[in-house]
């Protein structure tokens, strides 16, 4: 698998064609042992953000998690260790799966309809996990949900790199030219 590729709308390019400069290191080569601590650290951040916001949100008092999940505990230091163990490993998880988009061999579509089912699946078992919402039809709102803002971002996306990739022809064209 090559890593030194870039994402068209229409494909992968190799990054010469892309006009990037391909003499620096990508993330993809750092060792996939310091990329899972990396997404790791990155999961737990968001995590707790996340929850310093909501938790702001509902009054003063700081919450660490919701209240019928760290109930379930005895001892709210457990919960809160394995809420912040679900974080991490959904920063691996998300991590790891957005690297999906650099295999050469699959096209886009592919990429982000594996990349929505993993992302899909790993919020809801953590969303059911960590109480964040009831079992039941709220299953199938949460899961709507996710999945509308992975469309919007990945349209945002899209968009951006079609003009790059505009730009990149354009520049091209009039090289071409002169």
């Amino acid at each position: 698998m090559s890593t030194n590729t870039s994402l068209s709308p229409y494909g992968y390019l190799p990054a010469s064609a892309a006009g990037e400069d391909t003499t620096r290191p990508s993330f993809l080569s750092i060792s996939p042992a310091l990329r899972v601590i990396f997404y790791a650290t990155l999961g737990l951040t968001i995590g707790i953000l996340i929850e310093l916001v909501v938790s702001s949100a509902n009054g003063t008092t700081y919450l660490a998690g919701d209240p019928d999940f760290l109930n379930q505990f005895s001892n709210h230091n457990l919960a809160v260790l394995i809420e912040r163990l679900v974080f991490a490993l959904l920063g691996v998880v998300m991590g790891l799966s957005s690297e999906l988009f650099n295999r050469d061999s699959w096209s886009l579509g592919r990429a982000t309809a594996v990349h929505a089912l993993v992302v899909t699946s790993s919020l809801t078992l953590a969303a059911i996990t960590l109480k964040w919402i009831p079992l039941g039809w709220a299953i199938f709102g949460f899961i709507l949900l996710v999945l509308g803002v992975f469309a919007v971002i990945w349209l945002v996306i899209w968009f951006s790199i079609a003009r790059q990739v505009a730009r990149i022809n354009a520049a091209h064209q009039a090289s071409q030219g002169s």
